[in-house]
């Protein structure tokens, strides 16, 4: 009796692609932890709630909080405000953290993306924050009980060692709240994204819900100005008054820049840990 030849046996498809289905991923899985090993300094970040309450809840209360202090308790508004107070602590205080998101941003950037200049404009940021809260804390200069030069005691306000408070300074000083505020809100702007140029600043873009913190400094800047023009149009006790109450809430302006930038560095550390530029989401 002859013997047929037997069939050879269909190739399991299914179990093979399931099997390396699972490979993928398991290779997957170990590049992330990985990645993240890689990235250290991407731990830690903040919720975005909190940078949500931060930058909508508390900078509206602190900005309308104080105009009613200085309607009702002006004595009280002007202290809070002054040299060394509340005010001015806070803003060291979020500006030393914005700096040190910075930093985990300029370290972490790089590793996952290619575009050099996002990296070297978080590094001036880093730079520029730290000379901020240095000037703010007149580099230490109260707490360690040094001298000001005579010099400077001549071209200086507050005669310490600080570069804004230099006379020359003083006229256009708040010109730096109207920048910033008009620089959020640009790169807020769903109209700018359409240039290409735009593209590769993508990452940049704050989330919309930053429109209200940037309005409140671009609004701090706009009231020295407006006091300004008002002391050169109409000199008088009344405008000098008004120069004066716009100089305190320029203070506010000032904290609302540094909560605002520890935010928005925040919000970047974020998005670098979900590996996906703010502005493309």
């Amino acid at each position: 009796m002859k013997r047929g030849r037997g069939r050879a046996p269909k190739p399991a498809t299914g179990l093979a692609d399931s099997q390396k289905t699972k490979m993928v991923a398991v290779s997957q899985h170990q590049a992330h932890e990985k990645t993240m090993t890689d990235m250290p300094n991407l731990r830690f970040a903040v919720p975005s709630r909190i940078l949500r309450l931060l930058v909508v809840q508390v900078l509206v209360a602190v900005n309308v909080g104080w105009l009613v202090l200085a309607c009702f308790k002006k004595n009280f508004a002007i202290r809070l405000t002054l040299e060394e107070g509340v005010i001015q602590w806070m803003q060291v205080l979020f500006l030393v953290m914005t700096a040190f998101y910075c930093f985990r941003i300029v370290r972490s950037y790089g590793t996952i993306y290619q575009e050099r200049i996002i990296r070297d404009i978080f590094f001036l940021c880093l730079i520029v924050t730290l000379a901020v809260a240095g000037e703010e804390i007149s580099w230490g200069q109260r707490l360690l009980g040094l001298e000001t030069p005579e010099l400077l005691k001549r071209i200086n306000i507050q005669q310490e060692i600080t570069v804004h408070n230099l006379v020359i300074f003083q006229r256009f000083r708040h010109w730096l709240l109207l920048l910033f505020g008009l620089t959020g809100l640009a790169l807020i702007c769903p109209g700018i994204r359409r240039y290409r140029w735009t593209v590769r600043f993508a990452f940049l873009s704050p989330p919309v819900f930053f429109t209200a913190a940037f309005s409140l400094v671009l609004i701090s800047g706009l009231g020295v100005e407006v006091a300004y023009l008002s002391q050169w149009l109409h000199p008088g006790q009344v405008t000098d008054d008004f120069r004066f109450w716009a100089g305190r809430f320029s203070e506010i302006g000032e904290l609302g820049v540094a909560i605002t930038a520890f935010s928005y560095a925040a919000d970047k550390v974020n998005s670098l840990r979900l590996r996906i530029p703010q502005g493309l989401e």
